[in-house]
């Protein structure tokens, strides 16, 4: 059967984070992520399981370096979705903004 959009969708956010994740692995404790927003285009039905693959728009290194010297950090992460037969069904921006958590007084 079909998959629905959004389902499309909530896989494409959920690899971003990944990537968001792996790109900022040994930063978790410090910062403060947001999903700010998404665009999604879908391009063909999906049938069966789908593949999500995610990549920052941006360096990780120069990302944490803008974080480190801004306390903040907005990128893109683009995503593409296959499905089972390998055709891929929808791509997808989403956009993050990371912030440092603040400092107890």
């Amino acid at each position: 059967a079909p998959r629905h959009a959004g389902r499309l969708s909530t896989a494409a956010e959920t690899a971003s984070g990944a990537a968001f994740v792996g790109a900022f692995a040994v930063r978790m404790g410090d910062v403060v992520p947001l999903a700010k927003s998404a665009e999604i285009d879908y391009e063909k039905i999906a049938h069966g399981p789908i593949t999500a693959t995610a990549r920052l728009g941006i360096d990780a290194a120069a990302a944490i370096a803008t974080l480190d010297d801004e306390g903040k950090v907005e990128f893109p992460c683009e995503v593409e979705l296959h499905d089972r037969d390998g055709n891929r069904v929808a791509t997808a921006t989403v956009h993050w903004h990371v912030r440092l958590k603040d400092k107890p007084a």
